[in-house]
């Protein structure tokens, strides 16, 4: 059970790193996008 416990929280973290990184990048994007709507 304390196994499942430890796998469980080290998926959990991973998911959390990967959807912070995923926000920030559609951030940006839309920010760039933003910027340079003028252009195209």
């Amino acid at each position: 059970m304390q196994s499942f416990l430890n796998t469980f929280k080290e998926f959990l973290y991973l998911f959390t790193e990967l959807s912070v990184l995923f926000i920030a990048i559609s951030f940006l994007v839309s920010i760039i996008n933003q910027k340079y709507e003028g252009i195209f």
